[in-house]
């Protein structure tokens, strides 16, 4: 469950927002190991509009098989730059107060990797 969420651009010369945000009281490396330990809360940035798209592949005519899945995901250079420019924010959100004296580190992707750092981010 989200805490907070927002509509935002991108790019301001967009019509309408091109990500939605997400602030959830917690914070997980993996769903299956559960939260962490320490108190945290993750950012969640999502593209609403994406280029990319997957499909579904069926594995046989038995309905009991599972299908294959194949996601696709950030398959498009604009997808990509989407996700980057959306983490990019969240991350300068978080420079502002009052969420910035709640903050003691960011855990990813860390305070070594610079803001303007595409690959890391």
């Amino acid at each position: 469950a989200s805490l907070g969420t927002g509509f935002l651009k991108t790019d301001p010369m967009l019509a309408t927002p091109d990500i939605q945000f997400h602030i959830q009281p917690f914070s997980a490396s993996a769903p299956a190991d559960g939260p962490h330990k320490f108190s945290a809360f993750t950012a969640s940035v999502l593209q609403m509009r994406p280029e990319s798209t997957g499909h579904l592949e069926l594995k046989s005519a038995d309905w009991r098989d599972h299908p294959a899945i194949h996601p696709n995901y950030l398959a498009t250079k604009l997808d990509q730059d989407t996700i980057v420019k959306g983490i990019q924010i969240a991350r300068r959100i978080a420079q502002f107060e009052p969420l910035k004296s709640h903050i003691t580190e960011e855990f990813t992707p860390g305070a070594k990797v610079s803001m303007d750092d595409y690959d890391a981010t």
